[in-house]
């Protein structure tokens, strides 16, 4: 869920804009994308299984290893 709320808004998306608020209006996604990336080698030990797929992906593609 935290990976999910952390990924950047489109500021050419009004609708996200609108519903999500900007970048500028939540540094705390900024601040969430930097410690999944500081932190890239723990989520990439997380064993399978422990979460599902979907999730441990969201999880990698947050840390910035895929």
């Amino acid at each position: 869920m935290v990976a999910d709320y952390s990924e950047p808004i489109d500021p050419g998306n009004e609708a996200m804009a609108l519903w999500f608020g900007s970048e500028r209006d939540h540094p705390e996604r900024e601040q969430c994308r930097a410690v999944f990336a500081q932190y890239a080698s723990v989520v990439a030990m997380l064993p399978e299984g422990l979460i599902n797929p979907d999730s441990q992906a969201k999880l990698r593609q947050t840390a910035g290893l895929l």
